[in-house]
């Protein structure tokens, strides 16, 4: 059995976890097994998602609880999910798209690689590419196309494991207003 992490990306915004835990979101202080990430502020969920925490004793005593949390992960952040396989692009200044199976999406999604080192890497945190077919410069959250509008590259993210989609899209609402934008939206399943 797989797990799944739903994730909501702000690109260009700061960290914010108050907004979710007034409105009962998370509860409690950090506890990092509430979600298989590392390095990161993670947190069981609060009343007002209604998921139960389970605790699971193994025969060796040790205890295993349920990994439900939310991760808040930042300040650089990269959803791996549309480059599972080649994703289709389109570019928004010329209209032109490429397919997974053309050779130009490969190399629209070369080029998208080495842009996720830079960003990482460098000091430069731009998330620009350059279109292939009219050499325009475009963050590259608005070139894949492959279904709803989601996201890359984040300067915030908030990972929620194992919620069910309408759980989360309430705590997208509650950040939503608390970033002041709207959310851009990624599923990743391990």
């Amino acid at each position: 059995m797989g797990m799944a992490y739903a994730i909501v990306g702000y690109p260009g915004v700061g960290r914010n976890e108050t907004a979710l835990r007034a409105a009962g979101f998370i509860a409690g202080d950090a506890d990092p097994e509430t979600a298989y990430t590392k390095d990161v502020p993670v947190f069981r969920p609060g009343p007002a998602t209604g998921l139960e925490t389970k605790a699971y004793d193994l025969p060796d005593g040790t205890v295993i609880k349920t990994p439900n949390g939310v991760a808040f992960c930042g300040p650089r952040y990269i959803n791996h999910g549309p480059f599972i396989d080649t994703p289709s692009f389109r570019c928004p200044c010329c209209g032109a798209r490429t397919k997974r199976d053309d050779g130009r999406a490969a190399a629209q999604m070369e080029q998208c690689f080495e842009l996720f080192s830079t960003y990482f890497e460098g000091d430069d945190p731009s998330r620009c590419v350059t279109c292939l077919i009219c050499e325009a410069r475009i963050d590259v959250n608005d070139l894949i196309d492959d279904g709803p509008p989601t996201f890359v590259l984040s300067d915030v993210a908030v990972e929620f494991w194992e919620w069910p989609p309408d759980t989360v899209a309430r705590a997208a609402q509650v950040l939503d207003a608390a970033m002041g934008q709207d959310h851009r939206m990624g599923w990743v399943k391990v």
